[in-house]
């Protein structure tokens, strides 16, 4: 651990090198350069494939999407979607055999 006088010493050696700082110079009139390259350049145009795919667009699909989704919800009768899960499963015969196996 340090001692009082190590730690005064370092407190010192860093208050010393605070004097050292100096002021930075910058043109007077860097800020108008910056401003005058900002506002010139040219506006980005966005990638032709998806360019159509505008804000509005992308709000109304969202909403038809929702609307979608909840008379999906709605409208969906739990024994009617275990009936036709039951019948894909007989039509395509994915019925699990109780036979024996290895496991």
């Amino acid at each position: 651990m340090m001692s009082n006088p190590e730690i005064d010493k370092k407190v010192k050696a860093t208050l010393d090198a605070i004097e050292t700082i100096e002021d930075v110079r910058v043109s007077s009139f860097l800020k108008d350069r910056i401003l005058a390259s900002t506002n010139n350049t040219d506006t980005v145009e966005m990638d032709n494939l998806w360019s159509w795919f505008t804000p509005s667009l992308q709000f109304i699909i969202l909403v038809v999407f929702m609307v979608l989704n909840i008379y999906t919800c709605i409208n969906l009768d739990a024994e009617d979607y275990n009936a036709s899960v039951d019948e894909f499963i007989e039509a395509y015969n994915l019925v699990e055999d109780n036979g024996s196996t290895i496991f």
